[in-house]
């Protein structure tokens, strides 16, 4: 007797991956130049501010400290004033007393005397204002902020001394003076601004790249299993792969073909702020120029008045 047994068992697995990677860059944008160049003015106008307010406030803490220095040594004087005027008023009031002086020397001496007074009373409150001018700017909080004086007036300050001539004076200062350097930096950047605008009419060409990677696996099987007494046959297994690559370069570009002039209006507004920046940097340099030499004069005559009164 022959006996037959069938055992079926069948399934598929199927795998798929896809990338689709793209990559843009730029090939000729006509803005990038001038966009960084105005970025960097940007950036030196705001180093330039922050120098030209720490110049400012380093001369005005030296302009205070001086002038409360000397305003010191001036109490220092009139406090010796008013000491020999007090001692002129006892004398002249014993005098008066036994009859060698009248009236009329007392009253003199009482008034040049209440004058000196008056004029050390506004050296103290010209001592206070400095003083509160020094504590604003240093940041002191423990003042008050007095400079104590000595009666040698060789050790009161360390005078200063310039050895440039006026040219070289009016070379360095037109070369180092901040204000000139935020005109011309502004100037620059609104030239570069003009040129940003300028460049949007002109076309702007771009390279993408673009790929596609698709990676698909079948696998089938069919598991049969024949008996027949003793012999029996056994399953069947297919593999199935797929593999698909493609690669895309492609070239844009954009332009803007009309705007009703609004860019171009734009542009030459920036042009107009640039000339006008030109036009302040030339007049602040006839400005500073005519400081410089003001301020040369005056050193060199101040210096002279000093060394006379030395000696």
């Amino acid at each position: 007797q022959k006996t037959t047994r069938q055992l079926n068992s069948s399934y598929k697995d199927t795998y798929a991956l896809s990338l689709n990677p793209t990559i843009s860059m730029p090939l000729y944008d006509p803005s990038i130049s001038p966009s960084i160049n105005k970025q960097k003015n940007d950036v030196d106008l705001k180093t330039l501010a922050y120098t030209s307010n720490a110049r400012d406030l380093i001369l005005s803490i030296q302009t205070n400290y001086y002038l409360l220095h000397s305003i010191e040594e001036l109490i220092f004087d009139q406090e010796q004033i008013v000491s020999v005027g007090l001692e002129n008023l006892k004398a002249i009031q014993s005098l008066f007393k036994v009859g060698y002086a009248n009236i009329f020397d007392v009253e003199q001496i009482e008034s040049q005397l209440l004058l000196n007074l008056n004029s050390l009373i506004n050296s103290h409150s010209l001592a206070v204002k400095y003083s509160s001018e020094l504590m604003h700017l240093t940041g002191a909080i423990n003042g008050p902020f007095l400079i104590r004086t000595t009666n040698n007036k060789k050790d009161i300050i360390d005078q200063p001394n310039w050895n440039l001539s006026l040219d070289n004076t009016i070379q360095q200062g037109l070369s180092d003076n901040e204000l000139l350097k935020i005109n011309s930096t502004k100037a620059s950047s609104y030239y570069y601004a003009s040129k940003i605008h300028l460049s949007n009419l002109l076309p702007s060409f771009m390279l993408r790249l673009s790929s596609r990677f698709y990676l698909s696996t079948i696998s089938t099987n069919d598991n049969s299993i024949f008996s027949t007494n003793n012999s029996q046959d056994t399953y069947t297994n297919e593999f199935t792969r797929n593999n698909i690559t493609d690669l895309t370069a492609a070239v844009g570009f954009t332009w803007t073909i009309f705007d009703a002039g609004r860019t171009r209006a734009t542009a030459r507004a920036s042009e107009y702020n640039q000339q006008s920046e030109l036009e302040k940097l030339d007049d602040n340099k006839n400005k500073i120029r005519s400081q410089i030499i003001d301020a040369y004069t005056k050193f060199y005559n101040s210096k002279l008045i000093y060394e006379s009164s030395l000696q």
